[in-house]
């Protein structure tokens, strides 16, 4: 699994798990979001949540909608050592981590 697809789910659960644990229907949810100037469908909200493929602004947006101020972040690598393989090939292993930037994309 990516990590990116990691976290789409981690997204996807977080929200709905979210959703239930208020008791807050998507039609209620759609309702919040118009207040804030949002407008979505609560079918077409339903759909993007449920695929887990959603922007981090209507992430922020529906966790304000449910009045949700704090959060814990996952960490799927959170104990586990760096491997080799997990380093991209452009990263020199002996630089300090501190000095390293991203490949520029072509």
């Amino acid at each position: 699994m990516r990590p990116i697809e990691f976290y789409e789910i981690q997204a996807r659960d977080l929200i709905q798990g979210l959703r239930e644990q208020k008791q807050v229907s998507f039609e209620q949810l759609a309702l919040r979001l118009l207040e804030g100037g949002e407008t979505v469908q609560p079918k077409v909200l339903a759909n993007r949540i449920n695929r887990g493929k959603f922007s981090l602004a209507l992430t922020l947006q529906l966790l304000a909608a449910m009045d949700v101020s704090t959060l814990k972040l996952p960490k799927p690598w959170a104990g586990q050592p760096i491997s080799r393989e997990r380093i991209p090939t452009w990263v020199d292993p002996n630089t300090p981590a501190a000095l390293r930037w991203p490949k520029p994309k072509k």
